[in-house]
């Protein structure tokens, strides 16, 4: 254990009371207290001080720690949450910190084994994610540069003012309700979505069918999958219902964020995809949706 300079001394005094504030909060944090956490580089900073605590501090901080993490694992659903925790993985790394863990208590390896992981398996996707091209929410066409979202809302984006005006005043006006996460993250929800869909159609094509069958439905568009991650962001839960059943819970039904999809099939009417935070956004699924592969 390294020996506390006095600088380093002082600065755990003023630290001793942020620390003690997030170990009372943290069981009731939501959504947007755990991305400021993130943000700003709570976890990190934590990591970063663990070598340089006095001795008596290291056993009230080190059980913290892994809270914070199964916290922060619970919401990697989001990218935001999943760029901003690698990128502290990364940086930690680089400077020699937190390599040797032979003085951890078995809760602290076991979660720090879990968020290295899950911040690699996020960051493959994150890739495919950003290879997607940005879709105009108003005339679908696809593009390689980035695009105006609406500043009211921040969860539609346009290609032009034209396609932004036109869309307001054709529908979007009464719709446009503040998001409290990012578009960027938004978009990413719903690639894993797809991903999760497309990797599981073996496990949904007989839901589908069952349900249909139970129901005497005949029409297969008229039913929503429900991808929840609210309880894993890598294993999601998978549900069918009936459109008309939730209509009243959804509230507006966007286009995907790409239309890249190849084939012909029977395809649901709507994905709706559940995460941590209370957020919940669904989608139409794209014309072509199919049993092949998103083109990326």
């Amino acid at each position: 254990m390294h020996v506390v300079p006095p600088s380093y001394s002082k600065l755990w005094m003023r630290l001793s009371d942020s620390v003690d504030f997030v170990r009372v909060s943290l069981p009731y944090c939501d959504l947007p207290v755990v991305l400021a956490m993130v943000d700003n580089h709570v976890l990190e900073i934590l990591l970063r001080l663990w070598p340089l605590l006095p001795p008596n501090e290291v056993y009230s901080v080190q059980p913290l720690i892994p809270l914070i993490i199964d916290c922060v694992i619970l919401y990697t659903s989001y990218r935001s949450v999943t760029h901003c925790v690698a990128r502290s993985i990364v940086s930690l790394d680089k400077k020699g910190i937190v390599v040797d863990t032979r003085d951890y208590t078995p809760d602290m390896v076991r979660a720090w084994k879990d968020l290295k992981s899950l911040s690699q398996n996020s960051n493959v996707i994150k890739e495919g994610c950003d290879r997607l091209p940005n879709v105009c929410f108003a005339c679908r066409r696809p593009y390689a540069r980035n695009m105006q979202s609406c500043s009211r809302c921040e969860s539609v984006q346009y290609c032009s003012m034209s396609c932004q005006k036109t869309h307001w005043k054709s529908e979007y006006k009464d719709k446009c309700i503040k998001s409290n996460i990012s578009l960027r993250d938004r978009k990413y929800l719903a690639y894993i979505a797809q991903i999760a869909i497309i990797e599981n159609e073996g496990t949904l094509s007989p839901i589908i069918s069952n349900y249909m069958n139970e129901f005497s439905i005949t029409e297969q568009a008229s039913l929503a999958i429900e991808v929840d991650f609210r309880e894993s962001p890598t294993t999601p839960k998978f549900s069918i219902k009936r459109i008309g059943d939730i209509a009243g819970e959804v509230g507006e039904i966007k286009s995907w964020f790409t239309d890249k999809f190849q084939g012909e099939r029977n395809t649901c009417g709507i994905v709706r995809v559940l995460a941590p935070g209370g957020f919940d956004q669904s989608h139409k699924f794209p014309a072509g949706w199919t049993e092949a592969r998103l083109s990326v």
